[in-house]
Order: C-alpha cells, then structure tokens, then sequence
C-alpha cells in the first residue's frame, strides 16, 4: 500500500492535531471540504501500475508543489496550510515511489479553508517522463523567490497550455535557456533543455524543427539519458513524416542507448516503458506497410515485457494496434472485441484519454459495418471525454471524423459547418498537421457543392500545408487531390504537372493507401488524355487492392471510372458491368440504421452510379433508338428514384409500436433539436463566434442523440432496397386513355423525357445546358411576386416546348415525375405550345409523383368523414408566464423571424369546416385548432385519430439548416399561459403515427424544401409522404390571405361538395382563379401543387 501524508497544519501543531485517512481511487474525483486544523493522509490503491496523475485542486488560490519522498516515509508540506500541487497536477510512476522518489523543493503560501479536488488517473508514459522532468526544473526555479515565470509555470500546465498549445510550451523554453542557464545550470542541463525543445516541436507536427534540433542530441555520448530520448524522439518524427525506413534505423539505434541506461539505473522503470516504447515503433512500420502478419507476430512478441511491466496502459496500447490489424484484415468483429478491451482497461485505470481513442476505434469498426448511426454516436463520446485527457486535439479530431461521416453522406452543409470551425481552432492553435487535414476535407466538401474556385483554394492550402510539415506521404496525397479535382475541370495540363511531381515523391512512399489512390488518379487522368487502355492498367490495379482491404465506397468510385475507360475502347459489356458493380457497392454500403434524412443525403452519392449506367443505356440508344436501350433506361431511373421514400413506406408502421413513454421521449429530444435550431437561425449574424460555435456543438449533440433514439427504438430496414423490375408493358395496358405519366432524367450530359401514354412508350431528348438552372430559378423567382409573370414570358415558352410531348387527343391528366431543378417549377404555369395565352393547366389535371410504379394513383375519390384544421396560431410570447419566459432567454420566436400572426387563416378554417359540416355528414369528425389551442403537442396527440384530412393554414420555415428542419409554426403558449416548443417539423413527422389520407398546407415555403439527386425534394411534403400520408396539396410560395381563403373554399368545394378528386378540385380552383378578373396572375395559383405517394 502507498501511504502520502500531507499534514496541513503548522509543524509546531501537529502532534495536537486530529488525521485524517482519504481513500482515493483511480479515475473518480474525491471533493472534501477542509480546515487547517486537521492532518490528512492520502492513501493510494496498492494495485497501481503504470503512469499517473494526482491532481490535487482548489479554484482561485494560488498553488504550491508537495513533496514526495519514497513509500513508507512522510510526505510533508512546509509551514504548509494548503493541500495542493506547484502545477495543479503531479506525474508520477508507481514504480517510482518504490525507488528513488521525486524530490522537490518548496515554496509554501498559507490560505483560507476551502473545498479541494482531488483525483488520480492514468496517463501515456511519454507524457509521464515529460511531466516530470517539466516538474524537475520548475522546482529548481521555485527556490528562487522570483524565477518562476519562464518554466515555473508557464511552461507547465499551471496555465492549462501544457499539452494544449505546444507553441507556448516552445517560447518558455527558448526563454528559460536564453534567460536563466547560466544561474541554474545545476538543475537542468542545455541538452535537456535542447530535447524539451524538440520535443515540443514534435509535438506541434513541426518535424523539419525537431528533426534539427534532436540530431546534435544523438552524437553527444555525455547523457545517454539524452541521448536515448532524442533517437526515439527522432524515430517517432520520421515515421510521423512517413519515412519509415529512417525511423526504423533510429528506434533501433535506441534500444541499445535505452539498455544502457537501464544498466546505469536498474530500479528506474520508466527505462523499461520508453524501451517498449521504442520497439513498438518497428510494429507500427511494419503496420504502416501492410505487413500485417508480420506486424502481428511484432506485436505478440511484446506481450511477454508488457507482462513483466505490469503497465496497463501499455498493455491496452498493444491490444489496440492488435485491434487495428484486425480492422484491415477486415476481421471486424474481431477488431471490435480488441477495441473493448481497451476501452475496459483504460476505464479501469480511469483513463479518459484511452477510454475515448478506444470508443473511437469502435466507432470506426462501426464505420466499416456501414452503421454510421452508432459510429457518430460513439464519436461524440469520444468527444465528450476528449477535454478530460492531456493528449492534445483529440476533440478536434474525433469532430473531424464527425463531418467526415455527415460528408460522406452527402451531408456536406453539415459537415461543412464543423470544418469551418475546425480550421479557425487549428489557426488558433497553430496546428499546421490538422490545419491541413481540415483544408483537404473542406476542398472535399465544396468541391462536392461545386464551389470550384474555393475548393481549388483549400487544395492549395493543404498542399502548401503538407510541405511546411515536409511530410512526404501527405504532400503526394494532397499533390493526388489537385491532380484529380484539375482532372475533372478538364485543366489537364495543370493536372499533369501535379502527377509529375507526385510520380517523382512515389518512391519515396511505401504506403499502401497512397499508391493505390495514386494508380485510380492516374487512371482517371488517362480517361480525360483519351489513353484509355493505360487507364484501364491503372484502374484495375486500384480495383484489385481495394478489393483486398474491403475499400467500399472506393472501390464503387474505381468501377465508375471503369465504365467510362471500356466505353472508350468500345466495350460496351464490360463497361455496363462495371457500373453495375457500383450500384452494387452503394447497395451493400447503403446506410440502414440512420435517419431517413440522412439516407436520402447519401442517395446523391449512389446515385451517380446510376447515372453511369442509364448514361450508358441512353448512349446505345442514340445510336440505336429501336433497340430497347430507352426502355433499360427508364426501368432504371425508376430503379434510382426516391429510395428513402420506399424505404419508409416500408417502415410506415414502426412509429406505431412506440409506447406512449418512448413517444414523449423522442418529442423531448426532437424539442431540443428544434429549439437549437431555431436559435442558431438568428444567431448566425447577431451572435460572437465563440458563442455560435458552442450552438453548433450543442447542435451535434442533439442530433447525434435524436438519431441514437431512432437506431435504438424503431425497427430498421432488413432488406437492401432494390424495386421489383418495371413492367412498363403490363403499366401503358393499365393506364387510362385519358391518362399520361411524364418521366423526367437529367443528368451532366443528358436530358430525357420519358412518356407513357395511349399505349406506347416514346423518348425524347430535352435540351440540357447549364442556363437550364439559372432559368428555372428565374422563372420561380419571378412567379413568387404578383406579375412577374411577365418578365419570364420567353423563359416559360422555352421551357413549354422542350417539355410538351405532343400528347394524343383525350389525354387529361398528366402525372409528373420531375428530376432534378424540375422538380421546382411549377408545371401549371407553362405556356402550351399549340395554344398561345394557354397554359398547361388549362389542358390538364396534373398531379407529382417521386416516382411511376402506380400510374393511376390519385384516381380514386375516397369517402372523406372527418377533418382537422389548425389554423391562425398565437405567436406573440407576451402571454407566457413570466417565469417561465425568464428560464428561456436564448430561445427564439416567430417574431424573431419576422413572422406574423395570420388572421386570414382564420377565417379560411371557418369556410372550410362549414364546407365539411354541410358534406360530410353529421357523424363526421370536424375539428378546428386555432390560437393558443393550435400547439405543437396538440397536432401530434390528434394525428393519431382517424382524421381523413389535416388542414395547415399557418406560417411555414424552409431551414438552410437542412431539410429535416423544416417546419409549420404553431402557437408558441398553449391555453394555460405555459410556453410550448413552436415549430413542427419534418424531422418529427418522418416517424409520427399520422393516419390521414390527405394533408392540405395553405402555408407558404410549405412546398419548397432540399434539393436531392435522385431523391426530390426533401421538405414538409417529402416529411408528410414518409408518415404514410397518401396525398398532400401545399403551396411554394405565400399569397395573400384572402387569396388563400378564395383558393381553399374553391379547392374544399370541389372535393367535397362535387366528389372530385384532389387534383381535379385543386386544378378547378386554379382555373376559377384564372378566370377571375382579382387572382388570374400565375402568383396566386401557380404555387399551389399535389403530391401523391
């Protein structure tokens, strides 16, 4: 047993003095409250092994270092009246308390009672060593009574920047040698000032200034010591800059300094620890290199020294890398057994640090599996205990996995957003190794939103990032990410020129993941030079090894590039294969356990896969138009449609099987999201940085928890979704005469319109530019103001007759599948062709639909027998309680967003409820929620009723902030006066119980939401379809109140009162607006569309 006794009480005093005995454990924090007139004994666990902190705290009083001596004798403070440490923590090794000791001098301040913290937990034996000798040499300058500034303290963690910013660790060493050597040379000699130096220049990543400064280290044979640490300092920088072999030659140079040594000073563990330490460097090269069975049997071989050491924490090091050689074996569920291990080892010895690399690593197996769900959720644990450890910018790197996950996704915003602040803590920091990391994931994501010329920027950056470091490894990747993104820009000769250099730096890198993205680049960079059997050679190579380390989503990429380089040697078979091979790849990739929001953001990463193949359909197609390929075509862009959308209807019951309980928990959750979300929407401009930042992480964290509780509690997809094939023939023999399906492609290089219709099925080519976009979002621009109509008369005829087929005579009714920017214009506004002053809803019924498996959709006229209406909510919070309103100063309401209360809507819910009173029959269930009785709450509790229809007439929010946040603004005090959560949103509706045949939102913005590929919009509809809602009316834009009221009670007239269906009684109210000498401009009916499931 290890006894410390601190008395802390005068000498004189302290035989009269009571003691007491404080029991302290590992990893758990012991707060007492004291007075000097007691004695206290701290005593230690008597199972201690490794390295260790003892942080003995009190908040807002200067501190004093206590001394230990070795176990059995008295540890004793001087005229001492505080329990505390010189710099607020003390490293020790429990192999050393049973040795020599730590010896250390004392300058003593007598204080007030208070409240101590005291706490001991594990640490890395690197950071031990340092730790100690930093206290070694802050002694010697605490005798002096004024030369405690330059190592003292701050260059120890009395600041907390030991182990946080290195750069201010650096500056007080070049102090202390320049200012106080000559006076105290006797405690610290300059060689170890020298290595300090050095190591500290490791540490901050920059290894051209340590590798300078450790090499004199190495040739002086006065201090082994030194010498010892300064080889093993240098193996550690030139593997970190990825010049393997050099640091082979170096860890091996160490061992026999290290085994001298231990020969000079036998009883000194921590010998033994760095010499573990230093032959573990020759596992990691062998790691590094993919000589995995070798580095295996490297690191089995340690076991035996690791036993004799009796050091957990490097024991649970070794099962780590045991668990990483699993990992790229691909035997993850063994790796993941590993990284428990670890994590059960270093919660023993109470290592938060370990706990969190280790948490990490199962994150990562997580990853592999494809559950990016759980991999989030134990990445923000990671993050959670990341702060408690002195290992330096662990958060920052685990919230870079984080957005590296949401990119990977197609969450770029997301991701985005978490980059943006990464970069500002790397500058702050002067981390140049994560700055460039950060640089080439945020070149990543804006290149993926097509911000070209900023993504061009950060490439650069991260390249001229790599260089400062002088890492060769990292400068050909960043060299191979600028010679892809030229590649793709068609600079070629731009993109060359980086190869060149990155072929020339090749040789000089043995990393396996290197040369094979170097070989999928070049094959890339041969496609765009047309020399496509040489990029046939490199793709394969890239294919082969990925293949064997299990790289999905690569290899998904590596075939697409394969597809493109057979089609340039006419093979046309083998380049239909391989885009099949990626479709594939995403298949089994594709993310279950997420978000439905988050699934539909990965959809635009497969479906470029899909593109590839119905690009090449439609190539064989213009060269053969009778031979079927438009057919194959569209069977397939079917295929590539809506994916979370048939997911979800899949799952359409789940949310059904929530207990009561767990629906109030995930409100609760969803409540906080919301409201997080809210606040960060005003704060973007209004609030500091550092306050916006902490919004954003706060942010993360209840995401991550929202999308925990949906992993956790509701049942996920079994099955990888793949549609039953299209029976286009046994579709056009079901299909009305009057009926006709439009079937919209776009892609980089074609567009296709696809109609079925009396019979047949016929292909045309629409013209696809890049001014369609900017078109189109003029056109949307300009309906939204009343008559700008008339400044997009040209835009709106060039749109009309690229997408007017010519329908047979008869046909009425034309149901949509828009792709792409399509899916924002508002169809019914097109000028028909044959016609001039007519537009398309003058000819047809139309309706939208994500996709064509059921033409005849929205045909049926149901028998409506009840409706809800919520209509006119109370935004104005005055009439919250004052407490209330008190205990939520940061939280944001309608009015703050410039939203107002809509008397209108009011008098729209009376119109439509008299409507249904006088056609539905008395037994039907007529309900109108308005003002304080319009909440949140109120809405959710009653969809669960049997109510056929749902009626919003009420403000709605499309959030930048993603689509999933979307939302209605309901009342924000309920009839009691207590402030409730205003905003529904779509996130909440993607698993609500919701049994309505038909929702109907009068509101504006209820119509617009995300743009994505393959998926559509996602928004309020999109949240209304995945609930099981068959049908839903909403409007993209807000028109006027009484405009809304005349449209609505024309519309519920309609469907009601003459039994016409949904799109039959939306279009009749359209053209009576048409009509009307008051509403005929398109601004007040173009905006208004249905949406089938």
């Amino acid at each position: 047993m290890l006894i410390i006794l601190l008395p802390l009480i005068l000498p004189l005093q302290a035989a009269e003095r009571e003691t007491i005995t404080l029991n302290i454990s590992a990893g758990k924090n012991l707060n007492i409250d004291w007075d000097h007139s007691k004695n206290y004994r701290l005593q230690l666990p008597d199972n201690l092994k490794g390295n260790w902190l003892l942080s003995i705290e009190q908040r807002g009083v200067d501190v004093t270092p206590i001394l230990i001596s070795p176990a059995g004798e008295q540890i004793i403070t001087t005229d001492a009246a505080i329990l505390s440490v010189g710099i607020e923590r003390l490293a020790f090794n429990a192999a050393v308390l049973n040795g020599s000791g730590i010896k250390l001098p004392l300058k003593t301040k007598i204080i007030s009672p208070g409240s101590l913290s005291i706490k001991l937990q594990a640490v890395d034996e690197p950071e031990l060593y340092l730790f100690l000798r930093q206290i070694m040499t802050a002694t010697a300058f605490l005798q002096d009574k004024d030369a405690v500034i330059p190592i003292g303290v701050k260059c120890n963690t009395g600041t907390n920047e030991f182990g946080k910013n290195p750069g201010i660790t650096t500056r007080c060493f070049k102090a202390a040698r320049e200012q106080y050597m000559p006076e105290y040379k006797s405690y610290i000699t300059p060689e170890e000032l020298d290595y300090f130096l050095a190591d500290s220049a490791r540490r901050q990543g920059l290894f051209s200034d340590a590798q300078r400064l450790y090499l004199p280290l190495i040739r002086q044979q006065d201090d082994i010591r030194v010498q010892a640490l300064s080889l093993h300092g240098l193996a550690w920088t030139v593997w970190q800059s990825g010049e393997q072999k050099v640091a082979e030659s170096f860890a091996a140079q160490a061992i026999p300094a290290y085994k001298k040594w231990l020969r000079q000073d036998p009883s000194n563990r921590g010998v033994l620890y760095q010499l573990l330490s230093v032959r573990n460097i020759g596992c990691l090269i062998l790691h590094d290199q993919e000589l995995l069975g070798q580095a295996e049997a490297c690191y089995l071989g340690l076991q035996p020294d690791v036993s004799i050491a009796n050091d957990y924490s490097t024991e649970a090091a070794l099962i780590g890398n045991l668990g990483g050689i699993y990992y790229l074996r691909g035997e993850i569920t063994s790796a993941r057994a590993q990284f428990e291990r670890v994590y059960a080892l270093n919660t023993l010895i109470g290592y938060p640090g370990g706990q969190a690399r280790a948490l990490a690593n199962i994150g990562l197996t997580e990853i592999r599996a494809g559950n990016l769900a759980a991999a989030l959720i134990y990445y923000q644990k990671a993050v959670d205990l990341a702060p408690q450890t002195t290992v330096t910018g662990r958060t920052d790197v685990y919230r870079r996995i984080i957005a590296n996950i949401y990119r990977r996704l197609g969450e770029t915003q997301r991701a985005r957003s978490i980059y943006v602040e990464l970069e500002s803590s790397a500058l702050a920091k002067g981390d140049k190794q994560s700055l460039a990391y950060v640089r080439e994931a945020l070149a990543l994501t804006v290149d993926r939103e097509g911000e070209f010329e900023l993504a061009r920027k950060y490439y650069l950056l991260s390249l001229e990032s790599q260089r400062d470091l002088d890492n060769t490894t990292m400068i050909v990747d960043a060299l191979l990410a600028l010679a892809e993104f030229e590649t793709r820009r068609g600079e070629l000769e731009v993109a060359g020129g980086y190869l060149l250099e990155a072929k020339q730096l090749l040789v000089n890198v043995e990393t396996a993941s290197i040369q094979n993205r170097a070989a999928f680049v070049m094959g890339k960079y041969a496609i765009q030079t047309n020399d496509f059997p040489v990029a046939i050679r490199y793709l394969q190579t890239a294919q082969n090894a990925y293949k064997e380390v299990g790289a999905g989503f690569v290899l998904a990429l590596v075939n697409m590039a394969l597809v493109d380089a057979y089609k340039g040697v006419q093979q046309f078979s083998s380049a239909e294969q391989h885009a099949k091979n990626a479709i594939q790849i995403f298949s089994t990739i594709r993310p279950e356990n997420i978000s439905l929001d988050l699934r539909a953001s990965f959809s635009t990463r497969q479906r470029d896969a899909y593109e590839k193949l119905i690009d090449l359909y439609l190539d064989a197609w213009q060269q053969e138009p009778s031979a079927g390929w438009s057919r194959k075509a569209l069977i397939w862009s079917e295929y590539a449609r809506a994916q979370t959308l048939r997911e979800a209807a899949a799952q359409s019951d789940s949310a059904h099987t929530l207990s009561l309980e767990l629906q109030q928990q995930r409100r609760d959750l969803s409540d906080r999201l919301n409201a997080l979300a809210t606040i960060r929407l005003n704060a973007r401009e209004n609030q500091k940085l550092e306050k916006l930042n902490e919004l954003n992480r706060q942010y993360e964290v209840a995401l991550v928890m929202l999308e925990s509780f949906d992993q956790q509690h509701l049942p996920q997809s079994k099955t990888k979704l793949m549609p039953v094939a299209l029976d286009i023939d046994k579709l056009l023999g079901e299909l009305a005469e009057t009926s006709a399906v439009l079937s919209i492609y776009l892609s980089e290089h074609y567009g296709v319109l696809w109609v079925l219709a009396a019979g047949e099925l016929k292909t045309y080519k629409l013209p696809v530019n890049k001014n369609l976009t900017t078109k189109i979002t003029a056109v949307i621009a300009a309906l939204r103001r009343p008559g700008g109509y008339h400044d997009v008369e040209a835009e709106l005829s060039e749109l009309g007759k690229a997408l007017d087929p010519g329908l047979p005579t008869g046909v009425n009714h034309l149901r949509i599948i828009a792709d792409g920017i399509l899916n924002y214009l508002p169809f019914a506004a097109l000028p028909l062709v044959d016609q001039p002053g007519k537009s398309w809803l003058s000819r047809y019924t139309l309706s939208s639909s994500p996709f064509i498996e059921n033409a005849n959709g929205g045909k049926e006229k149901p028998i409506w027998q009840g409706i809800r209406i919520i209509a006119d909510p109370e935004y104005d919070q005055g009439g919250i309680q004052h407490t209330e309103k008190q205990q939520n100063a940061d939280m944001i309401y309608p009015s703050d967003l410039g939203l107002y209360r809509l008397r209108g809507s009011a008098v729209e819910a009376k119109t439509i409820a008299k409507l249904a009173r006088l056609n539905m029959g008395g037994q039907a269930n007529i309900n109108i929620l308005s003002g304080t009785s319009a909440t949140r709450s109120a809405v959710l509790d009653g969809a669960v009723d049997s109510t056929d229809i749902l009626h919003f007439a009420t403000h709605g929010i499309f959030n930048p902030e993603g689509s999933s946040l979307a939302g209605l603004a309901l009342s924000v005090v309920d009839q009691k006066g207590q402030e409730q959560p205003w905003l529904l949103t779509a996130q909440e509706l993607y698993h609500a119980p919701i049994n309505s045949k038909l929702v109907v939102m009068s509101a504006c913005d209820t119509g617009t939401g995300k743009l994505s590929a393959g998926e559509g919009l996602l928004g309020m509809v999109r949240a209304f379809l995945y609930a099981g809602v068959d049908e839903v009316v909403s409007s993209q834009w807000k028109v006027s109140d009484r405009a809304a009221v005349a449209l609505m009670r024309d519309f519920y007239t309609g469907l009601l009162e003459n039994n016409q269906s949904v799109s039959e009684a939306l279009r009749q109210a359209q053209l009576n607006f048409v009509q009307s000498d008051r509403y005929s401009d398109p601004f007040y009916w173009a905006g208004f569309s249905d949406f089938h499931q």
